[in-house]
């Protein structure tokens, strides 16, 4: 992957799809180096849980074109390399995990972004039914070295019918989320892939406690 941040950073100053495909042969080399990657991950996943065994390394990887309909930046490429990790698919409602590669801004993480708002409710009502074992779970030590906090979208005000709870603060994020900042010259190491899984897995007692949510 040692060629991957130069390439998205020329990406960044030729976004266009003239410089697009004449720069292709080295995309698509990044991209076989990626997959090659999501493999080893997987793998090291596969060892603590079998589910992820008939996952595909292309169904974990992010397509590079942006889905410009909307967007008022018509800009057609991503400018970063990202993949998502989850025993039951992308579009899978419940956590997943998720490598982010970009210039100046790469981090991993895991949980559920943006959930329904049924699905929110329900992932507040099992953290304040059992607010004890969430917070063992997040105060842990080894996990709080790499994911200090929740992340994300989060409401200006703590709902009502959690103002008077003591981790109040919990209630107010959309997302569940967490997510860990690396150093860009990590992805050149060799046990790249080992430091990720090992990252991924410290969150695996959240995921089962969002699990929880969803099979309730």
């Amino acid at each position: 992957m040692e060629n991957a941040l130069e390439f998205l950073r020329e990406l960044k100053e030729n976004n266009n799809r003239v410089w697009f495909e004449k720069n292709r042969p080295i995309y698509e080399k990044n991209k076989a180096d990626l997959l090659h990657l999501v493999s080893q991950i997987l793998n090291e996943l596969q060892n603590n849980d079998v589910a992820f065994a008939p996952i595909l390394p292309k169904d974990c990887l992010f397509r590079i074109n942006r889905d410009v309909r909307f967007a008022t930046d018509k800009s057609p490429y991503k400018t970063n390399f990202a993949c998502y990790f989850d025993k039951k698919g992308k579009k899978s409602p419940g956590p997943g995990f998720y490598l982010h590669i970009e210039p100046n801004n790469c981090f991993l993480g895991g949980g559920i972004w943006m959930p329904e708002t049924q699905l929110l409710k329900r992932i507040r009502t099992e953290i304040d039914y059992d607010s004890q074992g969430f917070e063992s779970i997040i105060t842990q030590k080894d996990f709080v070295s790499y994911y200090p906090k929740l992340e994300g979208e989060s409401l200006k005000k703590v709902p009502k019918e959690y103002q008077n709870h003591p981790n109040s603060d919990w209630f107010r994020y959309k997302n569940f989320i967490f997510m860990h900042k690396f150093d860009e010259q990590k992805i050149t190491d060799k046990e790249f892939y080992l430091y990720v899984s090992q990252a991924f897995n410290l969150l695996n007692p959240f995921h089962n406690f969002l699990n929880k949510v969803l099979e309730n």
